[in-house]
């Protein structure tokens, strides 16, 4: 038991010092942990960064793995714009952005 404490207090710490030195030279928090970065521009288009791949794609919903689980956006005439390795445009309708904890 005494181990998992230690190794939970260590990441802690790591995760403080991150944070820290993030805000010291103003690099973005998704940056330094590695988190989805999603931006919507009214319902109509959505920019996604660092996602991991695509899990599900419709005209009615798409299905993203990111880190922590995945991002569920739902709507009508959904279209994938662009996509590259870590970042995504989508446009449609959108009725719903979920994220799903794995």
């Amino acid at each position: 038991m005494g181990g998992a404490k230690q190794k939970e207090q260590k990441n802690a710490c790591l995760s403080g010092r991150r944070i820290r030195l993030a805000e010291a030279l103003d690099i973005p928090k998704e940056t330094v942990y590695g988190l989805s970065c999603v931006t919507m521009i009214g319902d109509r288009e959505i920019y996604i960064e660092n996602y991991m791949s695509i899990l599900e794609y419709t005209d009615k919903k798409l299905r993203l793995r990111v880190k922590g689980g995945n991002l569920l956006i739902t709507g009508c005439r959904i279209c994938i714009l662009y996509f590259n390795d870590t970042d995504m445009q989508v446009r449609g309708c959108i009725d719903q952005i979920q994220f799903e904890r794995r």
